[in-house]
């Protein structure tokens, strides 16, 4: 489907939604958010109108890579050679090994080691995807490290299963880990672009509800235990800041409607 007009109006939709929810979720956890339960307060309308925002960011993102025709691509590789590109998901893993690394201090638990392996060979294989020396056995850790940090979420008792900030952090994890697997395919030569899109787009609608919101809560003291939140929604960060940077490199610009229509009026 090559309609320009048609595009622009889900990629306007897709971030006009996430970043409403990603700014609406830290203002419930600013003044509507109860750390003694690890819940927002009863009939609180603010966290509930943001999980909204993002599943119609999320539902955009997906229509929107199934209407961007494949000649729209202008790089046959998401990766390339700008070191600079690499570095938030590279500080995002980095960051979230450091603070595994004081989790396993204090409880011995070998998932915090294991996941923080993972994570730090994640933070190399994003810096090297963006120099010659990209390797694919490096390419399987992302998606790894992100299935552990949902191991670690999951198994984090100072959270009850179903707390808010849990749950959006563990699903701002899985289209990314997923995300990781489609760029994997670059590196085993069974790219499918598309689909690329679609993770690529769908993991930046995910990340809005935790990006700020968590950071905010653990900065603030509200959660008992704040280094394994923490520590994926630093993740989730960077490497979603990542994911819209290769996007940039990856896509031909769409005009905006009103352009193509004056263009249209010229001839």
């Amino acid at each position: 489907m090559n309609n320009p007009s048609i595009r622009w109006t889900l990629g306007f939709i897709m971030q006009t939604g996430a970043e409403t929810a990603a700014l609406l979720s830290p203002y419930a956890v600013a003044f509507l958010y109860d750390e003694n339960a690890n819940y927002f307060v009863p009939n609180s309308k603010i966290f509930p109108i943001a999980v909204i925002c993002a599943i119609i960011a999320f539902v955009a993102a997906i229509l929107l890579a199934i209407v961007i025709p494949k000649e729209e691509t202008v790089s046959g590789s998401p990766f390339g050679s700008r070191l600079v590109f690499a570095l938030p998901a590279a500080l995002g893993f980095g960051a979230g090994a450091i603070l595994l690394i004081i989790e396993f201090a204090k409880s011995q638990k070998i998932l915090f080691l294991i996941a923080t392996l993972f994570l730090l060979l994640s933070a190399a294989h994003v810096l090297l995807s963006e120099t010659d020396r990209v390797n694919t056995f490096l390419g399987f850790a992302p998606p790894i490290a992100c299935a552990l940090m949902v191991g670690v979420l999951y198994f984090d008792t100072s959270l009850e299963m179903n707390a808010p900030l849990k749950v959006v952090t563990q699903c701002a994890l899985l289209p990314l880990m997923l995300y990781f697997t489609a760029e994997l395919r670059y590196l085993l030569d069974r790219e499918i672009p598309r689909l690329y899109l679609a993770l690529a787009f769908c993991s930046f609608a995910a990340s809005s509800l935790c990006v700020l919101a968590v950071p905010l809560a653990s900065f603030a003291g509200m959660l008992d235990n704040t280094n394994n939140c923490l520590a994926a929604a630093l993740i989730v960060l960077g490497a979603n800041i990542t994911i819209l940077l290769r996007l940039k490199r990856y896509l031909k610009p769409t005009p905006a409607p009103e352009n193509e229509t004056k263009e249209t009026d010229a001839q």
